[in-house]
């Protein structure tokens, strides 16, 4: 970059050389703070755009983080139970005789499954992981995803907070330094990392007439909420669009952060409550077997 500005080109053009590392965003950003003479606001700008932006982020990961660890120790327990120490108990369980409980049963049959074709198990999830990982990837694997994290319970509810938050703050900083409103909308569609709200932004940007009025495309798209498009009419009838969308962007982010917290406050209890029913039927076979087994041998006597 030091020395292509050297060499006589600007700031923007030197940024928008390094896609990988600057955005579109950030090049029509600076690009724009250029043409305004206004480069150091707009530096400033970016820099409360992105910290903004990689909070609401880590807010979302963070949100999943605990159900995750919880799934996973929780099916590692189950099948280290499973694969050592129900084996252990079976041997003790054919060496006394006598009928098993039905429970007993059922958990010693689950364990020599495991046993014998856990090896298949492991090769069918890898592979089914290698294929979802490809498939996500592709155009409409990635509508299929992003559309199901907008539909299903719990989790939809900071998904599309989250779009929209991050819409309206986008959009925002990109209009209050002097892009227009198709550039804005262009822009906005490239950095969504949701490719049903991206093809819905599409779908607006084309619906656009006067190259002035945002929230009537975004309406007609009907994949934002009539809240979203009343306050930003409003916004547009009274000459201050650039404030509606900071009020939009501050309303759904303050939702998501509830949404979040309501996450965690609801997996955490689920995810514990089937792994304590899962490993409580392991317990209650294990020790129904036992119990029976010492009457049997107790009434032998």
């Amino acid at each position: 970059m030091n020395e292509r500005i050297i060499g006589g080109e600007s700031f923007s053009q030197a940024v928008a050389a390094h896609p990988k590392s600057f955005p579109t965003l950030y090049v029509n950003m600076i690009y724009a703070g250029e043409a305004s003479g206004a480069l150091v606001d707009v530096l400033h700008r970016l820099v409360e755009h992105y910290e903004r932006m990689d909070s609401m982020k880590s807010k979302i990961k963070g949100a999943m983080t605990y159900p995750i660890c919880v799934m996973f120790v929780g099916v590692g327990a189950i099948i280290v139970a499973l694969c050592f120490i129900v084996p252990r108990f079976k041997m003790v369980f054919d060496s006394c005789g006598g009928e098993l409980p039905a429970t007993t049963q059922l958990l010693v049959s689950m364990s020599d499954n495991m046993l014998e074709y856990g090896w298949i198990y492991a090769i069918v999830t890898f592979l089914l992981i290698v294929w979802f990982k490809k498939w996500k990837k592709s155009e409409n694997g990635r509508q299929k995803i992003d559309s199901w994290k907008l539909k299903m319970p719990l989790i939809k509810g900071i998904v599309a907070t989250g779009q929209y938050s991050s819409l309206a703050f986008t959009l925002q900083t990109l209009l209050a330094n002097g892009v227009k409103v198709l550039e804005a909308l262009r822009i906005s569609e490239q950095v969504c990392d949701n490719a049903v709200i991206s093809k819905a932004l599409s779908v607006a940007r084309q619906r656009v007439t006067d190259g002035t009025s945002i929230s009537a495309p975004l309406a007609a798209s009907n994949a934002f909420p009539k809240l979203m498009t009343d306050m930003l009419t409003i916004g547009e009838k009274a000459g201050s669009i650039n404030k509606s969308l900071g009020h939009i962007g501050q309303r759904y982010q303050k939702e998501m952060d509830r949404n979040i917290s309501k996450l965690t406050n609801a997996l955490g209890p689920i995810m514990i409550g089937v792994i304590s029913i899962v490993v409580g039927f392991i317990a209650v076979a294990i020790i129904s077997a036992v119990f029976q087994l010492s009457s049997a041998m107790a009434s032998g006597r």
